[in-house]
């Protein structure tokens, strides 16, 4: 078999051309694909959500540490949950050894020359979590740099006529007023370290500025569909500014006297700190109680509904007792008033010793309401002559003398065998009836009738 030599194939123009073609062909599918992304080379795929895609376009390069790892695939507008905002979603092509990301990495859009060009760039973070393939940088770990057009994008017509009247208005204010302006520069550290204490107050997580903020946010869209009337205040306050503008001898006798009194207020609230101190340490105590202050504040206000009727007649007592203070106060005045009240203490001391005998007595025994309890049997009997007072006196002589050695044996006479005290002497407790004990027999007169043929009396007996 003879064997075809290899200048053949070169003298074969359509094989030539053929593989001409293919080559070209291979080289502008694989120049296409590469801004995406060799074919058959692994990659790292991930997303990131910006509020501002700074106008990127596919195929920017993604670098990390200046390093180009990758390539920006896709750019997708999105919408919030909230359903009002919207945000740019970054398809983004790393290389295989680029992943995986730390997830407290940050994205940035930088700007890669004045021209407008920008890249993406990536700072790794340094948690042990990372971002999985096909995961996503959140908005909030991502920004963008300003732009040179925004900047100079900001100073326009407008802005520059009210910078150059702010800078007129300025140069006016300070000429004439170097040492003022010496004086001023000299006290700037003291004024720069107080604002040190500021800035770390500030950024303290107890002072809440993040809430301020937000606080602030929300009034300024509160604020912001009464817009038209704001402008036409501020014109208001142009006619105002003018009016004082008029009295500024007035004023710079005003702004002279500020410093003294700043002075003053500010020695004064070195002495007002303790007070202070001691206010926050009361209500640091009465925290566990201001549970309790609405029911006590519903009880004073119920008190103050029922205590209405009475204040009403305050102002009469008030008269009354006045009255009445007067005349005690007249009668105190008057000479036989301190003579009384001189007697009133040997008054006292014998009204205290028959006191002292007779309270007993009473306490223990009851004399008063026997007496009242068997007065109504003194008059049993009668006719038409009268009644009769039935009485049995016990009246020994001697000892109704005081000539008896001791006390009769009969002093206390028991008429009722049953009773603890004879006579007049029962023992006396609240709560109980006077008398022998409940379920005893109770010795009371008989009740006796009158003769045949008496008249009745006026009680009908």
């Amino acid at each position: 078999m003879r064997r075809r030599p290899a200048s053949a194939i070169s003298g074969a123009p359509v094989l030539v051309g053929a593989a001409t073609v293919i080559v070209a062909l291979i080289a502008v599918i694989l120049a296409n694909r590469s801004a995406t992304g060799l074919p058959l080379v692994e990659t790292y795929d991930v997303r990131a959500n910006v509020v501002d895609a700074k106008r990127l376009t596919p195929g920017v390069d993604v670098r990390i540490g200046g390093k180009r790892v990758g390539r920006l695939q896709t750019i997708t507008a999105q919408t919030a949950a909230d359903g009002r905002s919207a945000y740019a979603s970054l398809a983004l092509r790393l290389d295989r050894a680029a992943g995986p990301l730390p997830a407290d990495s940050t994205l940035r859009i930088r700007p890669r020359s004045i021209i407008g060009t920008k890249y993406v760039e990536i700072v790794r973070g340094e948690s042990r979590r990372t971002i999985p393939a096909g995961g996503v940088i959140p908005r909030r770990s991502t920004s963008a740099s300003v732009d040179l057009d925004e900047v100079v994008g900001t100073f326009d017509a407008g802005t520059r006529r009210a910078s150059r009247r702010v800078v007129k208005e300025a140069a006016d204010g300070i000429a004439g007023r170097g040492a003022a302006v010496n004086a001023a520069v000299g006290r700037l550290p003291g004024v720069l370290l107080r604002a040190g204490r500021v800035t770390r107050t500030l950024a303290d997580p107890g002072t809440d500025l993040a809430g301020l903020v937000a606080g602030a946010d929300g009034a300024t869209g509160a604020l912001r569909p009464v817009l038209p009337d704001l402008g036409r205040l501020v014109v208001a306050t142009d006619t105002t500014l003018g009016a004082v503008a008029r009295e500024r001898p007035a004023l710079r006798d005003v702004l002279d006297q500020a410093p003294p009194t700043l002075a003053a207020v500010h020695a004064g609230s070195r002495e007002l700190r303790p007070v202070l101190q001691d206010t926050a340490a009361l209500a640091r105590a009465l925290r566990p109680v201001a549970g309790e202050l609405p029911a006590a504040s519903r009880a004073l206000a119920r008190a103050a509904v029922d205590g209405r009727p009475v204040l009403r007649r305050v102002p009469a007592l008030g008269r009354g007792l006045r009255s009445t203070l007067g005349a005690a106060d007249r009668a105190l005045r008057r000479d036989t008033t301190t003579g009384a009240l001189r007697l009133l203490r040997p008054t006292a001391d014998a009204l205290d010793a028959a006191l002292r005998h007779v309270v007993p007595l009473q306490t223990r025994c009851n004399y008063v309401g026997l007496f009242a309890r068997n007065a109504s049997d003194l008059i049993g009997e009668g006719d038409q002559n009268g009644a009769w007072l039935r009485l049995a006196l016990v009246l020994p002589l001697a000892q109704t003398v005081g000539r008896a050695a001791s006390p009769e044996p009969d002093l206390h006479l028991r008429a009722y065998p049953d009773e603890r005290c004879g006579v007049g002497n029962e023992t006396w407790a609240p709560g109980r009836v006077v008398g022998a004990p409940a379920g005893e027999r109770q010795h009371v007169n008989p009740t006796t009738a009158a003769p045949a043929g008496t008249p009745k009396g006026p009680d009908g007996r």
